[in-house]
């Protein structure tokens, strides 16, 4: 992967979205699905106390960008000298379609739990951490969840 030609191509993409009335989500989509491509995983060493019992878990997530349900936009603003910026703002909704409880040494102990399983500080945390990639490619989104059917 040329990881250098990737990044030209996105900036060229996010300054060619000029147009007022250009569609500016399938345009900040291409961008995101390529930050965030199908089944992603998410699996920080982080450990967690589990709530039913005394030991410490892990947690692995593989999920998707839902596109039907994203809404990215662009918005344009003046700053206090008079000079015009943009900004590509939005809620982005992934679709969690694995989501497994393993123990400290990664053996799977749970499949498929459901969200409300897994405390709110981990998805917060992933959430953050999706955020801060988005962000370092001009995306300033937030993160929500949904489970796979």
């Amino acid at each position: 992967m040329d990881i250098i030609g990737d990044l030209s191509r996105i900036r060229t993409l996010l300054s060619e979205n000029t147009n007022e009335n250009s569609d500016d989500n399938n345009i900040l989509i291409e961008l995101l699905t390529f930050l965030i491509p199908d089944h992603s995983v998410y699996s920080p060493n982080t450990v967690y106390l589990s709530m039913d019992s005394d030991e410490y878990h892990k947690i692995y997530i593989e999920y998707s960008v839902n596109k039907e349900r994203t809404r990215l936009w662009k918005e344009e603003s003046y700053d206090d000298d008079n000079v015009l910026s943009t900004e590509y703002k939005g809620t982005v909704y992934l679709t969690i379609e694995k989501l497994n409880i393993l123990n400290k040494n990664n053996k799977v102990l749970i499949e498929d739990v459901d969200y409300y399983d897994v405390p709110e500080y981990i998805f917060e945390d992933f959430g953050n951490e999706l955020s801060e990639l988005c962000y370092k490619y001009g995306l300033n989104v937030d993160f929500d969840y949904i489970m796979k059917d």
